[in-house]
């Protein structure tokens, strides 16, 4: 008995020659397609339903596909496969990887009464963690740690907790920032010579009002560099006074534009050459949080959704022999 499918959908169910990732729009059909692929795969290819492995993103939709499955076996005479359904691998991907943990816990790594810990618990035990590993860090680090608190306020925690995520999300076991390379203090001489001849051509014009504040935006950016002691770096806010206007046709010549593009590359050296020293306190901070959120996970054997993914993939990819039996 066969159903009504579109082109696209009928393409879908058709193309069985490995794994497939089937995303659509909500009412799409994602689930008839997935049922029928499944039917398909067992009827037609000679695949057991035990051998399918069908993940959604939901327990919720993992349930309705089950019953679906059962219900079109059923409808299509199939009483043993539709038995056999009920226990198909058919369910989220942290529930496939909880069982294959829970299959070789001391493999992974994991104590075997491990538990995985819902959403409201992980959130409260990465609380915890940052609370010690901001006291830590700024214990360590002392005064630059604490201005960098005081200047980013409840900005740094969603900075490093954001970061947190995403980096285990792309598989890092131990996320750690990416630090630039360091390089020397950058130097104003190229926007000193650049300052020095776009002031030349805006003291050939009149008095006029934008000619008059380019002129003040030259010397403030002079007054900025004159006061620069040693090897000192202006943080950038410091030359926003700097910044050469447009409104006079003196204001597009070629000086002013070369000071332009010159004010531009010292700004980013500065901000560079400031943004490094607080990537590595922040670096630190990420270690610290990471640390003490393995610290309690540790203390009460428990997992979070994300450790479920990484454990596994590192288990399959150190066990060939335990690969090839799940696949």
């Amino acid at each position: 008995m066969t159903r009504p499918f579109t082109a696209e959908q009928r393409a879908a169910i058709a193309d069985r020659r490995g794994s497939r990732l089937l995303a659509a729009n909500a009412g799409s059909g994602k689930t008839a397609v997935m049922v029928e692929r499944f039917v398909e795969a067992v009827l037609e290819d000679g695949v057991a339903v035990a051998a399918i492995l069908a993940l959604t993103f939901t327990e919720k939709a993992a349930g309705e596909l089950r019953e679906r499955l059962r219900a079109r076996f059923t409808e299509l005479g199939e009483h043993e496969h539709a038995r056999a359904a009920e226990g198909a691998w058919v369910g989220t991907i942290h529930g496939f990887c909880a069982a294959v943990l829970r299959a070789h816990p001391l493999a992974a790594g994991l104590d075997p009464r491990f538990e995985v810990l819902d959403e409201p618990a992980a959130q409260r035990l990465r609380a915890a963690a940052w609370d010690r590993a901001v006291e830590g860090w700024a214990a360590h680090h002392g005064e630059p740690a604490v201005d960098l608190l005081a200047a980013s306020g409840p900005d740094l925690q969603v900075m490093v907790l954001t970061a947190w995520e995403e980096l285990r999300s792309r598989g890092q076991r131990t996320p750690r920032l990416p630090l630039p390379d360091p390089v020397p203090p950058p130097g104003p001489a190229a926007l000193r010579r650049a300052c020095a001849a776009a002031a030349a051509v805006l003291e050939t014009g009149n008095g006029g009002a934008r000619i008059q504040a380019g002129r003040h935006a030259l010397a403030a950016c002079r007054a900025t560099l004159d006061g620069l002691a040693g090897a000192q770096v202006p943080v950038p806010a410091t030359l926003e006074a700097a910044t050469l206007g447009l409104g006079a046709k003196l204001l597009t010549d070629p000086a002013c534009e070369a000071y332009r593009n010159a004010l531009a590359d010292y700004r980013r050296a500065c901000a560079d050459h400031h943004a490094r020293p607080a990537l590595v306190l922040i670096d630190d901070l990420l270690a610290r949080f990471h640390a003490a959120c393995e610290e309690r996970k540790t203390a009460r054997a428990a997992v979070d959704f994300e450790d479920l993914q990484l454990a596994v993939r590192d288990l399959l990819a150190s066990d060939p022999a335990l690969r090839e039996r799940w696949r």
